[in-house]
């Protein structure tokens, strides 16, 4: 999954990513270490989740915030035929992902 958004401050943008199901987590090699301890989020087969909103700060960190009726007002105005539910992820703690090198 990648997404890209401008260095400048700016409004809110939501994104979504169709995936398998499965557990995904942020790691610090996005470029930004996250300011809680390390979160992997459920994708559960044929569901909409909601994981939150990323939000890089002035720590150079990137904090997690999760406001699920703040989403739901969004969708009401820019999306309000998009027919599904969408739930907040559930999370599970992880250790936080390690340096790798892929070589021939």
């Amino acid at each position: 999954m990648e997404a890209t958004v401008s260095a400048l401050p700016g409004p809110v943008r939501h994104f979504a990513f169709e995936v398998p199901s499965g557990y995904y987590a942020y790691s610090g090699f996005n470029g930004a270490r996250l300011a809680q301890d390390a979160t992997a989020f459920a994708a559960a087969e044929a569901s909409v989740v909601y994981v939150g909103d990323f939000v890089y700060g002035r720590d150079c960190k990137v904090a997690l915030r999760r406001n699920l009726d703040g989403l739901n007002m969004w969708m009401n105005t820019q999306a309000p035929n998009f027919g599904k539910a969408v739930e907040v992820a559930e999370t599970v703690p992880v250790r936080p992902p390690n340096i790798f090198v892929c070589t021939p």
